[in-house]
Order: C-alpha cells, then structure tokens, then sequence
C-alpha cells in the first residue's frame, strides 16, 4: 500500500489523528495534513474525470496506486 493510500485509510476508515499518523508515517502533522489534502484533490479530480466521461466510479474500482503524488 502506498503512503497516499496508507494515510486515507488511517485518516478516514479508521479516524487517526493527523498527529498520529505523522508519527506512524515517520512526517510531520503539518506535511500529513498537506499530502492528505493533496491527495484528496487528486482523488475528487479522478472521480469527476470519470464521471465527465459517463463512467461510473465505485471507490473499490479506483486504482490507489495512482494517487501518489
């Protein structure tokens, strides 16, 4: 699992504390509150380019390993 991925799942499926995840991802709160943020434009950007294109996106069809930044 990537670290973008790593860090959603942390944050929403299991309602870690940004600090908490720093400390678990070895960065900062501040650059986990910037990739978290980052990666949640990057995740809204590919479900809306999808949705432009009349396919419609389950969140366990999107390819994960695409969100790095």
């Amino acid at each position: 699992m990537d670290e973008d991925t790593c860090l959603l799942v942390l944050r929403i499926f299991e309602d870690k504390p940004f600090d908490e995840i720093g400390e678990l991802l070895n960065k900062s709160e501040e650059a986990v509150k910037k990739i978290y943020s980052r990666t949640k434009i990057k995740l809204k950007s590919m479900m809306t380019a999808s949705e432009e294109e009349g396919k419609c996106v389950h969140p366990n069809r999107i390819s994960y390993s695409s969100l790095s930044i």
